[in-house]
């Protein structure tokens, strides 16, 4: 059976995580075209990870747009935005793909619709809605795997883990977004409490804390994407924001506790990941209807989260153990 694209584009503005959530129907993508580019205005750490790692693109074009604010993208769409097209459409690309949740969906299509097959697809945070309108393409996911995880080879690293004790990896921060409302205020308790109970912890990230605790493998800011892979895919579980790391997680299979807020992860995670490894912790204020979470992301105060307010320490450690208990089916 022949390809059925010759050259694909896929334009993808969003974070890291984004990346991964679209890996796995990317994967499908690719091998039905002679060849995939990423267009990447998010971090520069995407061409390491849809290259490298992940192996879902032969090339990664990198925007100049790296804000994730209203101002930033204003001043990307009148700076930037005319000159990065140009390069764009050089390309002669048959088939564009917009996927996920894209602010820039509505400044793209005018340019590339008269030299491209366009699909757009609306501004969107249901990744399974997403996944929905793939099949339209023909594009029916059927493998689970989208890592190349004979690549990842971090054994610098092996000092961190415990032959003795339970490994966890625990992110408290938003790669991107630092004070950001999916940030829980709960972390120093839930660390404290899991090294009393004899847990080994790796902190990654690149986030700040007031006073780091001792005896925790302290990794922030040391980690390529490639060590942070392999750090996930070894440990015993995972702690997270909705972040990078929790979906690097859900993606190598290893078991992870998600605290999610504003969007619930139930419309974050892709319909392929067995749930059986997942659990995520969400909190719906009786006053916020649950479709109001495009106007609340921008209001919520970090340092009072509405969505992960709610969400105690004994819930994420019962999580984390209920998983822990369940054979886990590792992507290795």
């Amino acid at each position: 059976m022949g390809k059925r694209w010759q050259r694909v584009c896929v334009f993808l503005p969003a974070g890291l995580g984004d990346v991964i959530k679209s890996s796995f129907w990317l994967r499908e993508v690719k091998r039905q075209a002679e060849t995939l580019n990423l267009i990447a205005a998010g971090s520069n750490q995407t061409e390491e990870l849809a290259v490298k790692v992940l192996g879902v693109a032969d090339k990664v074009i990198q925007l100049s747009f790296t804000e994730f604010t209203v101002r930033g993208y204003l001043s990307y769409a009148s700076r930037f935005f005319l000159r990065d097209m140009r390069r764009i459409r050089a390309y002669e690309y048959d088939l564009l793909l917009i996927p996920l949740a894209n602010p820039l969906a509505r400044f793209i299509s005018p340019f590339v619709r008269a030299k491209l097959k366009h699909i757009n697809f609306s501004p969107n945070d249901d990744v399974r809605e997403e996944y929905a309108r793939m099949a339209d393409l023909g594009v029916h996911v059927s493998d689970p795997e989208p890592f190349h995880t004979s690549a990842l080879h971090s054994e610098r690293f092996l000092t961190v883990f415990s032959s003795e004790k339970t490994n966890i990896v625990v992110s408290p921060f938003c790669a991107n977004s630092p004070g950001s409302p999916r940030d829980w205020r709960g972390f120093p308790a839930l660390m404290e409490r899991l090294m009393k109970e004899g847990y080994n912890l790796i902190l990654v990230g690149n986030g700040e804390l007031d006073s780091p605790l001792e005896g925790i493998h302290d990794l922030r800011w040391k980690t390529s994407i490639s060590d942070l892979a392999w750090l996930i895919r070894e440990a015993d579980g995972v702690i997270s924001i909705d972040s990078f790391p929790f979906h690097l997680a859900y993606a190598l299979g290893t078991p992870v506790v998600g605290i999610f807020g504003p969007i619930p992860g139930s419309k974050r995670i892709p319909p392929v990941i067995d749930p059986g490894g997942v659990r995520t912790l969400h909190r719906v204020p009786d006053a916020i209807p649950e479709g109001d979470r495009h106007t609340i992301r921008r209001r919520v105060d970090p340092r009072n989260n509405v969505y992960t307010r709610g969400i105690t320490v004994d819930e994420v450690i019962s999580s984390l153990e209920a998983l822990l208990k369940v054979p886990q089916g590792r992507n290795t």
